[in-house]
């Protein structure tokens, strides 16, 4: 099972999501779904970028009928990026995604 949990920033003294950060995931499919929403939460001074990782770029994100409420990350692509800078995927233990891509991935899905 994903762990995730939301790292949260103020701005303009509001709550705001800023990286949604996933471990203990699995490289054996090649695009992985999560939930759009109910993630754990904390605060941002709590982020840490301690252990080998890989950002999820917006291009990694897809969107599929079948799965309505989720966002897919193409780990195909990722893995590419971390063979291309001579890591091994098992290596990496966490993904980081920005929420504003994950919110623009949503939006464009909406007008279509």
């Amino acid at each position: 099972m994903n762990k995730m949990k939301l790292y949260c920033d103020y701005v303009d003294n509001q709550r705001s999501p800023i990286w949604l950060v996933m471990e203990q995931f699995k490289w054996t499919s090649s695009v992985i779904y999560i939930p759009i929403n109910s993630y754990e939460t904390d605060d941002i001074t709590n982020f840490h970028c301690n252990e080998l990782s890989a950002t999820v770029l917006l291009s990694d994100l897809v969107v599929s009928e079948e799965y309505p409420d989720q966002i897919g990350i193409n780990l195909n692509r990722i893995e590419q990026r971390i063979n291309n800078s001579g890591l091994v995927k098992e290596d990496v233990t966490k993904l980081y995604i920005r929420i504003v891509d994950i919110n623009e991935v949503i939006d464009v899905e909406k007008l279509n």
